[in-house]
C-alpha cells in the first residue's frame, strides 16, 4: 500500500508537470492562433487592396489605350487638313496668277483701246 502510494505521487507529480507543459502548449498555440487570425485579416485587407489597384491598372490602361485611339484620329485629322491646306494653297496660287493675267489682259486691251 505504501508503495502504491508512492507510485501514485509519483504519477501524480508527472500528471501535474504534464499538465502544467499542456497549459503552457496550449497557451502558445491560442497565441499562434491570434497571430494567424490577424494574419488572415492583413491578407484579406491587402487581398482588397490588390484588387483595387488591379482596377485601377484596368481603368488606366482603358483610358491610355482610348488616348491613343483619339491621338491616331487626330494625327490622321491633322495630316487630311495639311493636304487640304496645301490644295488651298495652290489653288489660291493659280487663282493669283489667273488675276494677274487678267489684269495684264486688261492693260492690254486697253492700252490698244487707247490706241485705237
Amino acid at each position: 500500500l505504501v508503495e502504491a502510494r508512492g507510485k501514485f505521487s509519483e504519477l501524480s507529480g508527472e500528471l501535474s508537470k504534464k499538465s502544467a507543459e499542456f497549459l503552457e502548449v496550449s497557451g502558445e498555440l491560442s497565441g499562434v492562433r491570434r497571430q494567424l487570425v490577424k494574419s488572415e485579416g492583413k491578407v484579406l485587407e491587402y487581398s482588397g487592396e490588390l484588387n483595387q489597384a488591379r482596377e485601377a491598372i484596368t481603368q488606366i490602361s482603358q483610358k491610355l489605350l482610348k488616348l491613343s485611339t483619339d491621338f491616331e484620329k487626330t494625327q490622321k485629322s491633322e495630316t487630311k487638313a495639311q493636304k487640304d491646306l496645301k490644295q488651298a494653297q495652290e489653288a489660291l496660287e493659280m487663282a493669283q496668277k489667273s488675276e494677274k493675267k487678267t489684269q495684264n489682259d486688261l492693260k492690254e486691251t486697253r492700252e490698244a483701246l487707247k490706241m485705237a
